[in-house]
């Protein structure tokens, strides 16, 4: 058998609670007057200094000497609230409001109990008996707020923060929990106002930085993000705040910063499926796709109910080359959001890969329903409609893409591509030339140029575009085959054989040309 460990911490707290316990018994023998308000004054005291435990300890003394005294009784919930005992803390403040029923603090610090134990109802009841009590009470309005934020009554929770900040527009709490129902709300930019107020009544309040920080994240600012975060991280290490960190590190492209921020949040919290989905993206940026999927169904196995989640995690299958999983998960996201055009692209994406073009062309058109400026969208079904030999409608979509983003190299090549299927060299000439203004080092762009070129009679011309792709990828197997049937038109039968040789030796497919 082994030997229980010893928590020497759990040891000496106990010596010190049974030393000072002690202490408390003895003092009375020495024949002092040792009063009710003498145990009070020490209960307070203790209290102040956070031994909330010794505090307890005195307020029993001061009680057993009157046990009627409200104020004792309130300490004693206060102390018990302190450590988390909440139907104890509960206990003593009812018992205070069956000394004085009009005690307004004592239902403030019952409806913090009730929250706490869960029970919002009686929580909101507390609070509006305070406020028959006294309509004025800037803390039982904001109770009665933070009751309502807590059964997601959002709309009711401001109207009580708001009616709270009327009558004292001093109370920091208030505008705390003011930012955080404005963040739920989607109101970023008064959010961030009322944060800011809190922040400058009480300045080292996590819970205000946490808020702000929330709400630069949601507006795209995410260097005063990330500073508010480690403020929020300098007076609590709460996981929320390392999740906001890793949300604002993400949005800086500082990925493996972001990743081990998302880990120190888990590390305080494995139940957040944010802090979880959000280590996914960082890891799929960071190529790591596989470790990116773990996260991302650790994510989901905490909350199914998370569109954009099922997409990413797609978004993943198709880069594992596991393009079923990746239908499955992004029919998931569709089942959820209909209106998820991202979900809708990756569908597509993934049942090209598997040849099902007919399938491919319904999850594109789908996208550009929902967002017709979809310029890779346009771009995928412009290739899925040149599987299907619809190059008319194909072309169409190459266009519609590049007026999108002018600056879409693979649009420009592809378009060319299809032009040549046309029989539309010189067009094609013209937009492989467009793909090489905007990229001189495209291998592909300068091969499609050459068999233009080739189609047109200009094999000189055609000769040099292909030496051009050749160089720049020397494996393109296309370009030496084309270089071969330039030089054989040529008359230069010896160099031709060569390169013919060496498309085949690359693998040359006459039925392909090179894939981008």
């Amino acid at each position: 058998m082994h030997a229980p460990e010893i928590n020497l911490a759990s040891i000496m707290k106990c010596w010190l609670v049974l030393s000072m316990l002690a202490i408390i018994c003895v003092y009375p023998s020495f024949g002092e007057d040792y009063t009710t308000s003498y145990w009070l004054e020490k209960a307070n005291s203790y209290y102040n200094e956070e031994s909330f435990d010794i505090a307890l300890l005195s307020t029993n003394k001061s009680l057993e000497i009157d046990p009627l005294n409200i104020e004792a009784w309130m300490v004693k919930g206060d102390s018990f609230y302190a450590l988390n005992m909440y139907k104890s803390a509960l206990d003593s403040y009812n018992k205070v409001i069956s000394l004085n029923p009009t005690d307004t603090m004592a239902y403030n610090s019952k409806a913090k109990a009730l929250l706490k134990l869960g029970n919002y109802k009686d929580a909101i009841t507390s609070s509006n008996k305070s406020l028959e009590i006294n309509p004025l009470d800037a803390e039982a309005w904001t109770g009665q707020g933070n009751a309502f934020y807590l059964m997601g009554k959002y709309r009711l929770a401001l109207g009580s923060y708001n009616k709270s900040l009327d009558i004292d527009a001093s109370f920091e709490e208030a505008w705390s929990a003011k930012a955080k129902i404005l963040n739920q709300l989607g109101e970023f930019q008064g959010a961030l106002s009322a944060s800011e107020t809190a922040i400058s009544l009480k300045s080292d309040d996590p819970e205000a930085w946490l808020n702000k920080a929330i709400a630069l994240n949601k507006m795209g600012r995410f260097e005063d993000a990330r500073f508010s975060s480690s403020k929020s991280l300098n007076y609590s290490n709460n996981a929320l705040a390392w999740t906001n960190k890793g949300i604002a590190l993400y949005g800086l492209k500082r990925n493996e910063d972001a990743l081990l921020s998302y880990n120190e949040g888990i590390k305080i919290n494995s139940s957040d499926p944010v802090a979880w989905a959000g280590k996914g993206m960082a890891l799929a940026e960071m190529g790591m796709y596989e470790e990116a999927l773990n996260s991302y169904n650790n994510s989901l196995d905490l909350d199914k109910s998370k569109s954009d989640v099922w997409t990413k995690k797609a978004q993943v299958l198709n880069d594992l080359a596991m393009y079923e999983e990746a239908i499955k998960a992004s029919t998931k996201a569709i089942d959820i959001d209909p209106f998820d055009a991202t979900a809708w692209s990756i569908k597509g994406n993934a049942q090209y890969n598997l040849g099902k073009s007919t399938d491919a062309l319904k999850s594109f058109e789908k996208t550009l329903e929902i967002n017709p400026l979809d310029n890779a969208a346009w771009y995928s079904k412009g290739l899925v409609l040149v599987e299907l030999g619809n190059y008319e409608a194909a072309l169409d979509s190459f266009d519609k893409s590049t007026k999108i983003d002018s600056k879409n190299v693979a649009s420009w090549i592809n378009r060319g591509n299809v032009l040549l299927k046309m029989n539309r060299s010189e067009d094609a000439i013209a937009s492989y030339e467009k793909a090489l203004g905007l990229n001189p080092s495209s291998s592909s762009a300068w091969y499609g140029k050459g068999v233009a070129l080739n189609e047109t009679g200009k094999h000189d011309e055609a000769l040099t575009s292909y030496n051009e792709a050749i160089e720049l990828n020397p494996s393109n197997a296309a370009a030496w085959n084309g270089k071969g049937q330039v030089l054989k038109s040529l008359g230069s039968m010896a160099e031709s054989e060569k390169a013919l040789s060496k498309a085949e030796e690359l693998g040359y497919n006459s039925t392909k040309s090179e894939a981008l």
